[in-house]
Protein backbone atom coordinates (compact mmCIF):
# COMPACT_ATOMS: atom_id res chain seq x y z
CA UNK A 1 0.00 0.00 0.00
CA UNK A 2 1.31 3.51 -0.85
CA UNK A 3 1.05 6.43 1.13
CA UNK A 4 -0.64 7.71 -1.92
CA UNK A 5 -3.39 4.98 -0.80
CA UNK A 6 -2.93 5.88 2.60
CA UNK A 7 -3.33 9.60 2.32
CA UNK A 8 -7.54 8.58 -0.04
CA UNK A 9 -8.34 6.47 3.31
CA UNK A 10 -7.85 8.44 5.41
CA UNK A 11 -9.09 11.62 3.75
CA UNK A 12 -12.66 9.14 3.17
CA UNK A 13 -12.40 8.71 7.13
CA UNK A 14 -12.16 12.06 7.86
CA UNK A 15 -15.06 13.26 5.47
CA UNK A 16 -17.37 10.95 6.74
CA UNK A 17 -16.80 11.86 10.08
CA UNK A 18 -17.74 15.33 9.60
CA UNK A 19 -20.54 13.94 7.90
CA UNK A 20 -21.97 12.06 11.52
CA UNK A 21 -25.24 13.79 13.16
CA UNK A 22 -23.09 15.04 16.32
CA UNK A 23 -26.56 15.65 17.92
CA UNK A 24 -27.04 18.73 20.56
CA UNK A 25 -24.61 20.87 21.05
CA UNK A 26 -23.76 23.44 23.38
CA UNK A 27 -21.48 26.89 23.53
CA UNK A 28 -18.81 26.63 26.05
CA UNK A 29 -18.78 30.04 26.98
CA UNK A 30 -22.89 30.83 27.28
CA UNK A 31 -24.55 27.43 27.06
CA UNK A 32 -26.14 28.27 23.88
CA UNK A 33 -27.20 26.20 20.85
CA UNK A 34 -26.56 28.53 18.17
CA UNK A 35 -23.38 27.14 17.40
CA UNK A 36 -22.42 26.89 13.63
CA UNK A 37 -19.30 24.99 11.90
CA UNK A 38 -16.12 26.82 10.72
CA UNK A 39 -13.79 25.23 9.80
CA UNK A 40 -13.02 20.93 9.04
CA UNK A 41 -10.79 18.58 7.76
CA UNK A 42 -7.52 18.95 7.78
CA UNK A 43 -7.84 22.40 9.92
CA UNK A 44 -9.87 20.71 12.82
CA UNK A 45 -13.02 22.00 13.83
CA UNK A 46 -13.80 24.94 15.11
CA UNK A 47 -17.54 26.22 16.20
CA UNK A 48 -18.51 29.90 16.21
CA UNK A 49 -21.11 30.53 18.29
CA UNK A 50 -23.82 33.62 17.22
CA UNK A 51 -24.71 34.68 20.98
CA UNK A 52 -21.30 35.59 22.64
CA UNK A 53 -19.06 35.09 19.95
CA UNK A 54 -17.08 31.91 20.98
CA UNK A 55 -14.42 30.48 18.33
CA UNK A 56 -12.99 27.51 19.22
CA UNK A 57 -13.14 23.49 19.10
CA UNK A 58 -14.46 23.26 22.27
CA UNK A 59 -18.15 22.19 22.28
CA UNK A 60 -20.19 20.49 25.02
CA UNK A 61 -22.70 17.74 24.25
CA UNK A 62 -24.07 17.86 28.08
CA UNK A 63 -27.39 19.75 28.15
CA UNK A 64 -27.43 20.18 32.14
CA UNK A 65 -24.14 21.36 32.09
CA UNK A 66 -25.15 23.95 29.47
CA UNK A 67 -28.27 24.93 31.65
CA UNK A 68 -25.86 26.11 34.39
CA UNK A 69 -23.54 27.61 31.78
CA UNK A 70 -26.98 29.66 30.43
CA UNK A 71 -27.78 30.89 33.87
CA UNK A 72 -24.04 32.04 34.60
CA UNK A 73 -23.97 33.89 31.84
CA UNK A 74 -27.53 35.50 32.38
CA UNK A 75 -26.24 36.24 35.89
CA UNK A 76 -23.41 38.06 34.84
CA UNK A 77 -25.00 39.88 31.97
CA UNK A 78 -28.08 41.33 34.84
CA UNK A 79 -24.94 42.09 36.95
CA UNK A 80 -23.33 43.93 34.83
CA UNK A 81 -26.55 46.33 33.53
CA UNK A 82 -27.38 46.87 36.78
CA UNK A 83 -23.45 48.98 37.40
Amino acid sequence: MTSEDDQKKFDAMIEGESQKSKGLQFCPECGSTRLYYFLGLYAGHNYVCKDCGYQGPVIIEDGQISKELRKKKIKEIKEKNNR
